[in-house]
């Protein structure tokens, strides 16, 4: 982060804030300005004689850290939807989270080794039974779609 805001006082029951940048500049606020995007693109926009060129820039960072942020909570929010977390199984839509593919990748040799050669995987209520060969694929493939779906979200991050 590279600016911070903070509530200053009430001035006639409207919330007065600053905003300081990281190197320590920092400007009020005019009384009633929210310091979200819509009210600091709104300051800018409606009143270009408000404000030192330094107070603008402060400002325009502040507005920067909040797209920052609204776009990394969207590919937050898209990384943890099922439009990612997904697969289907005998045409049901389903999703294994990393605890719960480590779970079965730990009995999967247990029950192999007892002589068993079909498991039942539990997802909530819906049992599926799978060859044990064929559960170990299946926790496989998702570990490594997940891995590969956790490499592009931290990339699509890193690249904001």
């Amino acid at each position: 982060m590279r600016t911070e805001t903070k509530r200053e006082r009430l001035y006639y029951g409207m919330s007065v804030y600053s905003i300081t940048d990281n190197a320590g500049q920092t400007v009020e606020l005019p009384a009633g300005v929210e310091p979200d995007a819509e009210g600091l693109t709104k300051l800018l926009a409606e009143d270009p004689a408000w404000g030192s060129e330094e107070d603008r820039a402060v400002v325009e960072a502040r507005l920067l850290d909040l797209a920052i942020e609204a776009k990394l909570a969207e590919i937050t929010a898209y990384d943890d939807s099922p439009a990612v977390n997904s697969f289907e199984l005998d045409g049901k839509a389903m999703w294994l989270d990393f605890n719960r593919r480590e779970k079965v990748r730990s009995r999967l040799p247990v029950e192999k080794d007892a002589g068993r050669v079909s498991t039942t995987l539990w997802y909530g209520t819906l049992p599926v039974q799978l060859p044990i060969d064929v559960a170990e694929q299946l926790i496989d493939r998702i570990e490594l779609y997940a891995a590969d779906c956790f490499d592009v979200t931290a990339a699509h991050k890193a690249a904001v």
